[in-house]
C-alpha cells in the first residue's frame, strides 16, 4: 500500500482489518501459526498515529521492515522485525508480529521508530532467526 492508501485506511478504515505482509514458512514455524499471512487491525494503525506519532508516510515501512529487517524472536509469541531505513528517514524501525492464542493467526503488535541502542540490545539478548542485511 502507498501512502494515499494509509491514509485512507486510517481515517475510514474503522472495524476493517487487512492483510499485510507474507512470512516465510521458517519464520511462520518458529510461531507455531496457522497461516504465514500478517494482518494490522484498523484500530492499531488509529493507535500508531495517535500515541505513537506515526504518520501515514511511515506505514510503507512495515513491509520494508518485515521484508528486509533482522528478525528476533521473542518468547513463543513474538518476533520483531528491524530496519534501518538509510535512504527516507534515516532511521530505525521496529515491526512485532504476535501469534494470536485463540486463532493462531499473525497480527502486528508494535510498530515504532527506534533507536540504534534498542536494536542492539534485543539483537544481543533475544535469539536471532535472521541478521540484518547489508
Amino acid at each position: 500500500m502507498n501512502v494515499k492508501d494509509w491514509s485512507a485506511f486510517i481515517r475510514k478504515g474503522k472495524g476493517r482489518t487487512i492483510r499485510l505482509a507474507q512470512l516465510a514458512a521458517d519464520l511462520t514455524s518458529h510461531l507455531d501459526a496457522v497461516s504465514n499471512v500478517v494482518h494490522i487491525e484498523h484500530s492499531y494503525a488509529v493507535k500508531c498515529v495517535e500515541e505513537h506519532g506515526m504518520l501515514p508516510e511511515h506505514f510503507p515501512m512495515l513491509d520494508e521492515t518485515i521484508d528486509h529487517g533482522a528478525v528476533v524472536r521473542d518468547g513463543d509469541q513474538y518476533l520483531v522485525f528491524l530496519y534501518f531505513d538509510q535512504y527516507v528517514f534515516n532511521r530505525w524501525f521496529r515491526v512485532s508480529v504476535k501469534r494470536c492464542n485463540e486463532r493462531r493467526k499473525l497480527y502486528v503488535a508494535t510498530f515504532h521508530k527506534t533507536r540504534w541502542e534498542q536494536v542492539k540490545g534485543k539483537m544481543r539478548r533475544l535469539p536471532v532467526l535472521r541478521p540484518l542485511k547489508d
